[in-house]
């Protein structure tokens, strides 16, 4: 009987040892996986915050870079009309009713029906920093809209050109009016238009190529053009 006491003794006390060493590993595990899923959570919210700062940086950024001569110009926009909404291609856009998109949308339709056409179209909302090339930031939603217009439409071509009407020396009228130009077609170029589609009107002689060139538009003092070729 001592014997047997003893053995059931030693069997008890083995239980208790595994089952104090199953509790240790089943609380190792829960530590983990909760020390995983804190892991998991922070992994996965931090892109998103991070994300969220940085699309509020870059709000902040964009409303900085616009100057007074911007902020001016753009206040000038409401001559051009309430947006209304306009399908190109497979996108839905907001343009100004009075805008050039519209006007350019209108001929194409017109110029497609008739597989035929030219015309030349002044951008109204496209700005470069004053006595130079630099496109101000504010011109990048027409940028962004001309580009569309005509990556949706590849049977046109597009001729580029500039006119400054603020200086006086035909040379560095020429040469500045050029760079615009150039500065324009490479925005576009970047934007997904073919470089075989787009051409620079001839700026040699210094003198405007384009109807309504030499009158100030919508930005005093320059003027930039698209002209628009069926194929």
């Amino acid at each position: 009987m001592e014997k047997t006491y003893g053995w059931w003794i030693w069997v008890i006390g083995f239980g208790v040892l595994v089952g104090l060493l199953w509790m240790r590993i089943g609380s190792c595990r829960d530590a983990e996986m909760q020390d995983r899923t804190n892991k998991a959570m922070w992994g996965y919210t931090a892109p998103i915050d991070s994300a969220a700062f940085k699309i509020e940086e870059a709000r902040k950024r964009a409303a900085a870079i616009y100057d007074s001569t911007a902020l001016a110009f753009r206040d000038s926009w409401t001559i051009l009309g309430s947006p209304i909404n306009v399908r190109v291609d497979t996108a839905n856009r907001n343009f100004p009713a009075k805008g050039v998109e519209v006007k350019m949308l209108e001929w194409i339709a017109k110029a497609i029906k008739a597989k035929t056409g030219e015309a030349w179209f002044l951008t109204d909302r496209v700005l470069f920093n004053s006595g130079t090339a630099e496109l101000n930031a504010i011109s990048n939603e027409q940028l962004d809209n001309l580009a569309l217009i005509l990556w949706a439409h590849p049977q046109f071509l597009a001729e580029i050109a500039s006119h400054d009407t603020s200086i006086q020396d035909p040379e560095a009228k020429r040469k500045l009016s050029q760079l615009r130009a150039e500065a324009i077609l490479q925005a576009l170029l970047g934007r997904g238009v073919e470089i075989n589609r787009m051409t620079l009107a001839n700026m040699d002689s210094g003198q405007p190529v384009m109807p309504s060139a030499g009158k100030d538009g919508p930005v005093p003092g320059q003027q930039h053009f698209v002209h628009l070729k069926w194929k």
